[in-house]
This record gives structure tokens, C-alpha cells and sequence, in this order.
């Protein structure tokens, strides 16, 4: 009974991270608008890290204007690697294509940190075997915290420690039990949170918000609670 709580728990969860979780509904493209494409064949680098999510994109803008969009969904078993077919469109050549990147699992638009790359009509960058690698630092990985408490007072995880939380810009964070029960809930988290009143067992933070670009973000973790 104990299993199928947990799941059902867990389904909530999802259900409410994709909620959040959404491609900016102003990138699309129409290519019968444009005379000329040139093809991007890449990878996506979050974090070092090379996407294998399907949901995560890539979108080619020139301007403030949408001319491509692609998602790294072709699979090339030779290499266990996922691939991304991004065709960008335009009237003109050699402006500048500059590149965004949705990242699903975070809920987070980033710039990316490649140089704008100019427009050339049936031009063609990357190639399956040597694709071209988009790449964004700047989105962050799971939050770092110690996912175990031990509320003794001998100074060691004493309280649950989440690194860098200042850096959002307003964020809601919840704690809850194996029942799916919220336990605790705040939006300024102080470093505080011992589970004291609470038993040993397993909990589940999740953390939604912006950041200070107001890019939204979640983030849902697991903690052991451990007590004498």
C-alpha cells in the first residue's frame, strides 16, 4: 500500500512539474515566408552534459525573430548519442543566427553560449558524425543540498542546507512525506529545516520559481531523515 501511495505521489508530482514545464509558445516558424535554409545537424550540451531529452530544444533566431526549431530526438545508435536537425530560415545572407535553449527538465530558457553563426542559403553545418555542439553553462544543475539530515546537534547536518537559493529571484519550496502530505512550505527559506517534529524516513523536496531573468524552474529532490 505503502509502494502505491508513493507512486501516486509521484504522478502528482509530474503531473504538476508539467504544468510549469512548457516550450515558449512563441517559437514557431513558417518556412513558406522565407526563399532560403541552411541545415544545423548538433548536439546539446547542458551543463557538459550532452541532452538525451527529447523535450529539451534548440531554437535559431535572427533579430528578435523565430527561424528555426529543433528538439535532439534522432537517436544514432553507432554513437548512443541524440541528434538535433535544426533548418533555419531567412530572406537574406550573412545576418547573424543566434540560439536559445529550452531546457525541459528545468523548465529554464537560457541564451547559449555559442557565437552567432551567419546565414548562408543552403548552407550546411555539422554532420551526423561530427555534429556541431550547442552548449549553455549558464543553466544550472540540480540544486546542491545534503540530502541527509540528522537532527542531534553535533553540528553535522543538523538542518537541510540548499546552496544558492539567493540567486532566484522568488521561488516556493515544499517538503513532503512518503504519503504524499506536505510537511513544511515557505518561499524564504532560511537554512533552517530540521524535521524535528517529524519521523525518520524518506522525504521529498520540490522547488518551483524564477530566476532573477525571470526564466521559471523546478527542481524536486529526495532527503533521508534520520533521528536517534
Amino acid at each position: 500500500m505503502k509502494k502505491i501511495i508513493m507512486h501516486t505521489f509521484f504522478v502528482l508530482l509530474l503531473s504538476i512539474a508539467r504544468l510549469y514545464a512548457q516550450v515558449p509558445t512563441n517559437w514557431t516558424v513558417k518556412p513558406s515566408d522565407y526563399n532560403h535554409s541552411m541545415v544545423i545537424t548538433s548536439v546539446l550540451n547542458i551543463n557538459s552534459e550532452e541532452s538525451r531529452n527529447t523535450q529539451d530544444v534548440i531554437a535559431a533566431f535572427i533579430g528578435s525573430d523565430v527561424r528555426g526549431v529543433a528538439s535532439p530526438i534522432t537517436y544514432l545508435k553507432s554513437q548512443d548519442r541524440y541528434v538535433a536537425t535544426l533548418i533555419v530560415y531567412s530572406n537574406d545572407q550573412d545576418v547573424p543566427i543566434t540560439f536559445k535553449v529550452y531546457n525541459q527538465a528545468n523548465n529554464i530558457v537560457s541564451n547559449s553560449s555559442v557565437a552567432p553563426i551567419n546565414f548562408v542559403a543552403d548552407g550546411i553545418v555539422g554532420t551526423l558524425e561530427n555534429p556541431f555542439v550547442f552548449s549553455d553553462s549558464s543553466i544550472p544543475k540540480k540544486i546542491k543540498y545534503n540530502n541527509l539530515i540528522t537532527p542531534n546537534g553535533d553540528g553535522h547536518n543538523d538542518v537541510l542546507v540548499i546552496e544558492k537559493l539567493t540567486l532566484f529571484d522568488q521561488y516556493n519550496l515544499s517538503i513532503y512525506d512518503v504519503r504524499g502530505q506536505k510537511v513544511y512550505e515557505t518561499t524564504n527559506y532560511q537554512n533552517d529545516w530540521s524535521g524535528n517534529n517529524l519521523l525518520s524516513g524518506e522525504y521529498y523536496i520540490y522547488i518551483n520559481g524564477r530566476d532573477q531573468d525571470k526564466n521559471k524552474f523546478v527542481y524536486k529532490e529526495v532527503l533521508h531523515l534520520i533521528k536517534n
